[in-house]
Order: C-alpha cells, then sequence, then structure tokens
C-alpha cells in the first residue's frame, strides 16, 4: 500500500468547515466557557434567592442563599408549588453542575481520550518535536488536511493546546521510545518527521521507527529526519540512500540550511541558466546559509550550458569572509576545480557597509543572510543607498518569516525597498511541497524519469509509451511511486556490483568518470525486472491486460520479455551512475571491474574515487 504525499489534493470545503468549526467555534466557545459558567453559577444563586424569599417570606436573605446553594447539590428541597425563579433556578444549576463535572472528567482522562482516537488513525502524519520547525510542520500539514500526530516530550510546551486546538492529536512522552511511537501508529503512518532539536535524538526516532516499520510491511512509511550538524548529514545521506533493507521504511536526512539555500536559489535564481553571460554573485552574511548559498551557485554553474568565454564571480562577503572562505573550501573542495569560476573574500566591517569605497560595482545578484533579519535589512538598505552601484541589482534577504516582520516590511514595498526581496528561511522551507520534494528519493525518481524521458525521445517510442514522456508533474501517482522504489532499489544494485555512494555536490554530471560494463549491466538487469515486478505488485498491481491496476510482464520471467522490454532494464541499470550524478552523488568500487583486455592501470583508474 502506498499513499502519494505530494499528490495529496486537500478539500476545500472540508478545509473551510474545520477552520471556521476549530477557528470560530472551539476557540470562540474555550475563550467564554469559563465566564459563561461563572454568570450562569451567578444567576442560578440571584434566582434561587429570590424564588426562596418569595416562597418563604420570613427568611432572611442570608438563609435564602444559603438553600439557593443546595440548588448545586441537587439535594434541596423547594415548596410543592415553586414560583418561576425557583423553577428556572432549580433546573439551570444541575447543568452547570453537570457540564463542570464533565469537562473535569474530560480533562482527567484526556490522555486516555486521545490515545484511543489516535488508535483509530491511519495514513497519518506523525511529528516529533513540538519546537519552531516541528510546530510549523504540523501546523502545515494540518492545513493542507492531514490528520496530524504529534510527540512532544515536554508536557509545559505553550505549543500543545494550540496544536490542540487546531485539531492536532498531541502525545506527551519521547518520541525515541518505540512505546510511544506505536501509541501514535507510526505502523499505520505514511510520514514520520523528527524535529527534536537533537541529532541523537532524531537518529534514534529513525532507528526505532526503522522497526515498528518491519512490523508494518504493507506500509510505505517514509521517515524525515532532521541533522542540524551539516558534516553529520552530508555523510549520512548517502548512507541513508543505500541502507534501505526494505520497501516498507523510507530514510531521509535533512539539514534545513542546505534545503534552504536550495529553495532560495530556487526561488530567486542567480542567474539564467540558458543565458549566457559572466555574472557576478555578492553572498554577504554570517549565517550557514551562506556557505550553502556559494555551493548552489557552483552547483548551478556546472549544470548551466556555458561557453568558454563565459565566467562566474562570487564574493563572500562578512566580518570574517576569509574563515568563511577557508571553510567552504574545506566542505567543499571541488570548488576549486569549477572551471571559469573564482570565489573570492571580502572582509568588511558590517555597520560601514554603505560606505565602503571597494565594493564591488559590478554584481549582479546580492543575497544578504545575518543571524538577524533586522540586520539583514539595514545592511540591504545601506547597499541600496548606493544607487551608482546597486541601482539594478536584486537583492535577497534571508529572514525566519517571510510573513511577519522584517519580510512583510520588505513585502510592503515603497522607494526605498525597491528592488529588495524578503525569502523566509523557515517559513519558506519548512512547507510539506518544498521539504519533500527536496529530498533525496524525490531527487533521484525525478532525475531517473528525465533522463529516461530524454533516452526515449532519441529514438523510436510506440503510442502507448509516449503518454509516459510527460513531465513529472502529469505522471499518474502510482508512475511517479514507481520511480520512487526504482531509486530505493539502488542499494541492492550497487551492492551486488561492491559499489559505494559518496556525497559529490559538484560533480559535473557530463563527467562522471564512472560507467558500468556490459557485465554489469547484464548481471543486473535481471534484477531490474524483478525488482519492478516486486515493486508493482507492491503498489497494488496485478498481472493481466495493461491499464492502470494490471501489466501483462508482472512475474514473467526476465529471459522471456519481449528484447525491447529487457532493453528498457538494461537502460535504468545504466542510467544509475547519471542519475546518482545529477543529483548530487557518485559511485566508486570497492573492487575494479574485471574485463577483458583490460590493463592493470586502466582497473586502479576504474576504482579511484577522483
Amino acid at each position: 500500500m502506498y499513499v502519494d504525499i505530494l499528490s495529496h489534493k486537500p478539500s476545500r470545503r472540508r478545509l473551510l468547515a474545520r477552520s471556521a468549526w476549530s477557528e470560530h467555534v472551539v476557540w470562540r466557545w474555550k475563550q467564554v466557557r469559563p465566564g459563561l459558567l461563572a454568570v450562569a453559577a451567578a444567576i442560578v444563586l440571584a434566582l434561587g434567592t429570590i424564588g426562596f424569599q418569595k416562597a418563604y417570606p420570613d427568611l432572611r436573605v442570608m438563609d435564602a442563599l444559603y438553600r439557593a446553594l443546595q440548588l448545586f447539590s441537587l439535594g434541596a428541597t423547594v415548596p410543592n408549588r415553586p414560583n418561576t425563579f425557583l423553577e428556572i433556578a432549580r433546573f439551570l444549576a444541575p447543568f452547570v453542575i453537570g457540564y463542570a463535572a464533565i469537562g473535569a472528567i474530560v480533562a482527567l482522562y484526556r490522555d486516555q481520550l486521545n490515545r484511543f482516537r489516535i488508535q483509530r488513525q491511519r495514513n497519518h502524519i506523525v511529528v516529533a518535536g513540538l519546537g519552531s520547525g516541528g510546530l510549523r510542520l504540523a501546523r502545515a500539514f494540518a492545513k493542507d488536511d492531514w490528520s496530524v500526530v504529534a510527540i512532544e516530550r515536554d508536557a509545559t510546551n505553550v505549543a500543545i493546546e494550540g496544536c490542540r486546538q487546531r485539531g492536532i492529536r498531541v502525545l506527551v512522552g519521547d518520541a525515541a521510545d518505540p512505546h510511544t511511537l506505536r501509541q501514535a501508529g507510526v505502523g499505520r503512518a505514511v510520514l514520520l518527521i523528527a524535529m527534536c532539536g537533537n541529532d541523537g535524538a532524531n537518529l534514534d526516532i529513525a532507528t526505532a521507527s526503522r522497526v515498528i516499520s518491519a512490523e508494518h510491511s504493507n506500509q510505505i512509511l517514509t521517515a524525515l529526519i532532521e541533522l542540524d550538524d551539516f558534516e553529520l548529514w552530508n555523510v549520512m545521506k548517502s548512507h541513508a540512500l543505500i541502507d534501505r533493507d526494505n520497501s516498507s521504511f523510507r530514510l531521509e536526512l535533512v539539514n534545513l540550511f542546505a534545503s534552504a539555500a536550495d529553495l532560495l536559489l530556487e526561488t530567486h535564481p542567480p542567474f539564467d541558466l540558458h543565458k549566457p553571460g559572466s555574472p557576478h554573485i555578492l553572498v554577504i552574511g554570517d549565517d550557514n546559509v551562506t556557505q550553502n548559498l556559494v555551493a548552489g551557485v557552483l552547483r548551478r554553474w556546472i549544470a548551466a550550458d556555458r561557453s568558454d568565454n563565459d565566467t562566474l564571480r562570487i564574493t563572500l562577503a562578512s566580518e570574517e569572509a576569509t574563515s568563511s572562505f577557508e571553510d567552504v573550501l574545506a566542505r567543499y573542495p571541488m570548488a576549486k576545480n569549477v572551471p571559469n569560476c573564482t570565489i573570492r573574500p571580502w572582509d568588511i566591517d558590517m555597520v560601514a557597509i554603505g560606505v565602503i569605497e571597494n565594493a564591488p560595482a559590478d554584481a549582479t545578484s546580492i543575497y544578504v543572510a545575518m543571524s538577524r533579519d533586522t540586520q539583514a535589512l539595514t545592511v540591504a538598505l545601506k547597499l541600496r543607498e548606493q544607487v551608482e552601484l546597486w541601482s539594478d541589482t536584486p537583492i535577497v534577504i534571508a529572514v525566519d518569516d517571510r510573513e511577519a516582520g522584517v519580510g512583510r516590511t520588505v513585502a510592503r514595498g515603497g522607494p526605498a525597498l525597491e528592488g529588495i526581496s524578503a525569502f523566509g528561511w523557515l517559513s519558506d522551507t519548512l512547507r510539506p511541497d518544498a521539504l519533500l520534494t527536496h529530498t533525496a528519493t524525490e531527487t533521484i525518481a525525478r532525475k531517473e524519469h528525465e533522463i529516461h524521458c530524454e533516452e526515449q525521445l532519441r529514438g523510436k517510442v510506440s503510442e502507448e509509451d509516449a503518454k509516459r514522456l510527460v513531465p513529472w508533474e502529469q505522471l499518474d501517482h502510482w508512475m511517479r511511486e514507481s520511480n520512487r522504489l526504482w531509486a530505493d532499489g539502488i542499494s541492492s544494485k550497487l551492492a551486488a556490483l561492491r559499489c559505494v555512494v559518496t556525497p559529490a555536490p559538484l560533480i559535473d554530471p557530463r563527467h562522471i568518470g564512472f560507467e558500468l560494463t556490459d557485465d554489469e549491466v547484464e548481471k543486473l538487469a535481471p534484477l531490474e525486472h524483478e525488482r519492478w515486478s516486486a515493486d508493482l505488485k507492491h503498489i497494488g498491481f496485478t498481472r493481466g491486460p495493461r491499464d492502470d491496476h494490471h501489466h501483462p510482464l508482472i512475474d514473467v520471467p526476465f529471459d522471456q520479455l519481449p528484447p525491447e522490454n529487457q532493453d528498457k532494464d538494461r537502460a535504468h541499470v545504466r542510467s544509475i551512475p547519471l542519475v546518482l550524478a545529477r543529483s548530487g552523488f557518485a559511485v566508486h568500487r570497492l573492487d575494479p571491474p574485471s574485463r577483458p583486455g583490460c590493463t592493470p592501470a586502466e582497473m586502479a583508474g576504474a576504482s579511484d574515487p577522483s
């Protein structure tokens, strides 16, 4: 069973009804409920006192009030023929005390009731950690009409009540505890997001969820695990790609700084990929985002179709630019070898940036990412004051939230803010579609489809296959999932060849220096067909005439396939190194390939990781 999360389309009518109920009815009722109960109790006492005095004229006021208080206990004695005041008071009192009692019982057993409701959840989202990131994502998924269960360790976290008001179920407990994960229904969920603010805890959650996922092999679980440590994320993301021992668990590792930088450059491109020129990119900041921005610009330059006369210049500016520049080269050693590209540091005083005389006057794009939003806006405004330098240069500042504070100020615009744009590295990145479309699996699946279309269009394509050579967004849901499962199957193929995958964010896909031999392709092609057949059955297909639920080649042995289908399996196998290169990974051999006529020197070169 599978659920294509990115193809989920919320019901607008249901969303409006839920929003109106939670925000206008439930929220308002919770605000006025204590006051209304107090008013109702006061009315009971007032009417009861008046009623008893009218029934017994000689009764003192305090005695009448005392008897009115007894109405709440349901044991008060009233006249045989009570007056109107007493009639209203004695029937209103049970409602007040009954509602208060029910509220107390619900509050007392809220956790048990909550867990009972969660046990009925299916195909839901589990969010571990209600910090700023987890809270944003939990609300975003709930807003998209997903059932969301949140796990929070701190029972005093103020976000818990806000989530419950929005219909988000919250469990208080340790998300790394398998028992808590089982209570949250992880085995029945389609997505687990771990954002606890601690890399070790997040990895523990991933380990526990993998075990639980194996107990529910009919459900595909994607675990989205945040890693703040860039080096740890960079090392482990390739490990996560090849460490897929079953088709029911899909591990995705996320670094918010890297994701934010990629999304920022997609939203505000540094240059036109298909237009010749020599851009000069100025990156200003003292934040982790800036180093990832430099790497993102380099990746786009490598992928661009450029002539030998085109050059790229990147200026990295901050108060400690030289140190940041050295960190970039240490993190991305291949940055020194990017053709026609130069990177230079610019040590500046942020306070005096608006009057620096040696500012690069030919910058074509400027990105500002500071530790504080107000500081980023100050730098952008000071740059904009130098009309002769920056009047035609777009400036993008990275802020926490594009819809609040500095981001909203920039959005309102004005003469002084002309040409300045804001990107919310939290608000724009922590969205379901933004995070899920940039995972390793999704990237590889899309690149595989892209390369498959390129290869098929070079030859003769049947009418049936032509229907499937469409942009990714137009593919049927099951075909997208089939491509994702193909990405999952890369690990077993590479393991059969004793090959490993390493991160290579600046690799040139046109010169990857690795290809599979013909013998290796012939060895893996039958495995690819077996994988494809098993995955289609996992999705829900059966053997039969070709349609949206059947395929005639399921469970057909590879040697009995039509030649054109065998060639498709071979093409899918051959494309693995190129797909991985376009996705920012490189393949290396643990053992040299055995090829007839291959010299020892050639064999050594085949396993050279450079």
